[in-house]
């Protein structure tokens, strides 16, 4: 047979396995191709970025300067890696490449939940809320970290669950990937806690264990140790009391503990039953603490007394702290719309103008596009008809209180029922089911443990309940599958 001959028998095949992947899954490509069209739909709509709030304009000013020093507040990983973006193709590339790692996800999820069994319907339906969450869309369309940092996550996930036995190298590339989620976003480190149960119910062996850890703990101890030879203060973080000293503000009550007269100026002005709801640090006035928070910021010790303090209270009130938690935690369940959550929910809503988001100061100074000194030569402009569009959508389609309800429940029956039938062969699912919906509820909980309810710390849990959910409901039906079969009923 002629080369020429052999070309086109070739591409007849290629194009024959084509049209039959097409045909087997054609549900998901359905959904994957809406999803990008609702990005496109969004990028059309804010040009080039959203970069209304305080975070998005540090982010990029740390980029732009290429600010490699430790900071507090805002890990250094997200201003590195958008840093090549900005310098290729300007502050357009940004939101393009995170709406490509949203899509990106969801193609990890299908080809995950399709390897583990999940049928291709329960599978693409798995996705759907990486795909068309509206919040999620907006958070993909700003200058912050979330996109990526979902994405490390996910990546994570799916290394580890990919295969019964994964190697040393997908092993060690999930524990890097956590500490980089960990370093983009401080809630991350959180996610080692479920991922070395993971490893350790499925009996990986030790060598991998040891792979996991060392792969994880390697970059979080040299930025801790690079962070403390600058601040003093080694961790991932040099604001920790501060963060905590904002949680502990809606229940301590220094008439209830001994406390040391160092610590005296922190306690609150105000007793806690005519306290307003804790917003956090940044919502600490003068009127609530007797100071002014802000001035502390860079003054000496005051981590370390705060910190002090609010571990006081929370072990002289530890019914306190629990409430406090459990209350926040139930805010991201509450089936309420988010705008009846907190009044910040605006900001993460998509705007018709920019006067409907009430931004603050230095976003209206510059009409809601970059500072002119950071040299992007990009103005802001909102398309009326497609923000329109775009706000009338989220209005409906996002993770509504039951449905996060129901999500998490079937992550979590897949945990207790995920044991499939061994006479089939099949793998079982509990321990997936644990890692997705475990990973999702450290990142909700971990959230409000050291600070207070904010509901964009909803937003990177929805990636990781969709699989939590299939792999839960799959789980469900191969266990009620075997009880008809082992009853004789018919199927």
């Amino acid at each position: 047979m002629s080369s020429q001959a052999t070309t086109k028998v070739f591409r007849a095949r290629s194009l024959e396995r084509v049209v039959s992947v097409m045909r087997e899954h054609w549900l998901f490509l359905l959904l994957l191709v809406s999803g990008a069209v609702m990005r496109v739909i969004v990028s059309l709509a804010y040009q080039p970025a959203l970069l209304l709030v305080r975070d998005a304009h540090a982010y990029l000013r740390r980029a732009v300067e290429l600010d490699l020093s430790p900071t507090v507040f805002r890990p250094m990983v997200y201003p590195l890696l958008i840093k090549p973006l900005l310098a290729i193709g300007g502050l357009d590339l940004v939101p393009l490449m995170q709406h490509l790692a949203g899509l990106g996800m969801a193609v990890l999820i299908y080809l995950l939940l399709i390897r583990l069994g999940c049928t291709r319907v329960l599978a693409a339906v798995g996705t759907v809320p990486v795909l068309f969450e509206g919040f999620q869309l907006n958070v993909e369309h700003f200058v912050l970290a979330e996109a990526f940092f979902e994405l490390m996550i996910v990546g994570a996930l799916v290394l580890l669950a990919w295969s019964d036995r994964p190697s040393f190298a997908a092993v060690g590339s999930a524990g890097a990937l956590i500490a980089l989620a960990g370093l983009t976003r401080y809630v991350g480190v959180l996610v080692i806690a479920p991922v070395l149960i993971y490893v350790l119910v499925r009996r990986m062996g030790w060598a991998r264990v040891t792979v996991l850890l060392a792969a994880f703990v390697i970059p979080i101890g040299a930025y801790s140790y690079w962070a403390g030879q600058s601040s003093g203060d080694y961790g991932v973080t040099g604001k920790n009391g501060f963060f905590l000293y904002g949680r502990v503000a809606s229940f301590a009550d220094c008439t209830e503990f001994d406390v040391p007269r160092e610590l005296q100026r922190f306690c609150f002005e105000i007793p806690p039953s005519e306290r307003p709801v804790s917003r956090g640090v940044w919502g600490l006035e003068p009127e609530l603490t007797g100071f002014n928070i802000r001035n502390l910021f860079n003054a000496p010790e005051a981590n370390a007394r705060l910190l002090r303090f609010s571990l006081l209270a929370i072990r002289n009130q530890p019914l306190g702290y629990a409430g406090a938690v459990a209350k926040d935690v139930w805010r991201f369940y509450e089936p309420i719309p988010p705008q009846a959550k907190e009044h910040n929910v605006r900001t993460w809503r998509f705007p018709r103008s920019l006067e409907e988001v009430d931004a603050h100061p230095f976003v209206v100074a510059n009409q809601g596009g970059p500072p002119p000194e950071l040299g992007l030569d990009d103005s802001f402009r909102i398309d009326s008809g497609l923000s329109g569009f775009m706000r009338s959508y989220q209005n409906v389609v996002y993770a509504q209180g039951l449905v996060l309800i129901l999500m998490t429940a079937l992550g979590l029956a897949g945990v207790v029922v995920g044991r499939r039938s061994r006479e089939a062969g099949e793998r079982s699912l509990r321990a997936e089911s644990f890692l997705f919906v475990g990973a999702a509820l450290v990142l909700l909980v971990g959230a409000v443990t050291n600070t207070v309810y904010h509901f964009r710390y909803v937003i990177p849990a929805i990636p990781l309940l969709g699989p939590a959910a299939a792999l839960g409901a799959s789980a469900v039906w191969s266990r009620a599958r075997v009880l008809r079969e082992r009853s004789g009923s018919p199927a």
